[in-house]
């Protein structure tokens, strides 16, 4: 299954998606560059890491439920307000 907007800082929600998808084989994909852009707060790497393992531990048993994981180049620190602010508004 497929959906926009999950939310892996936020398990009550994750947990609510998990359990109202009817499907045996149903599980989570983290998107690295979606987690890093929903973190507006976050400005290296190593803050990244943190904010992923804060993430994790907060999921609980839900993490085990994570069969991949989407990396593609990703920009910190709010990177399209800070690079595209004049255009954006």
């Amino acid at each position: 299954m497929w959906g926009p907007g999950i939310r892996f800082d936020k398990p009550d929600l994750m947990r609510e998606i998990y359990e109202k998808v009817n499907y045996k084989n149903k599980g989570f994909l983290f998107d690295l560059s979606h987690f890093a852009l929903s973190q507006d707060d976050i400005y290296s790497l190593d803050e990244l890491k943190s904010s992923i393992n804060i993430a994790l531990n907060q999921m609980g048993e839900l993490r085990k439920y994570i069969y991949g994981m989407h990396v593609s180049a990703c920009s910190l620190g709010n990177f399209l307000f800070i690079n595209y602010k004049k255009s954006l508004l």
